[in-house]
């Protein structure tokens, strides 16, 4: 599983310029824990890189072929200000 932090809700559309990208073998409880965010709104999406050639793969119209991981019951229609996670200190 590849998930990418972003501080922006508009860099997700294009999946480009992430705070952090993190990479893990898939676990059976589907717990993953991301360090080093900061603090403040983030929106992170995954994927399964299943050819793991370190890239999302897309189609010729530019939709992914692998499968993505979106939070709070996101459809892309827009801005994926509807996902965001709220970080503290703690």
């Amino acid at each position: 599983m590849v998930f990418q932090a972003y501080n922006s809700v508009y860099a997700i559309s294009d999946i480009r310029d992430p705070i952090r990208e993190a990479r893990f073998p898939i676990n059976d409880d589907g717990n993953y824990l991301i360090a080093n965010v900061g603090t403040g709104r983030i929106t992170v999406p995954g994927y399964h890189d299943t050819n793991e050639n370190g890239i999302l793969d897309k189609n010729f119209i530019d939709t992914p072929t692998e499968a993505i991981v979106l939070t709070n019951n996101y459809h892309p229609r827009g801005p994926a200000e509807v996902c965001p996670y709220q970080l503290g200190t703690e």
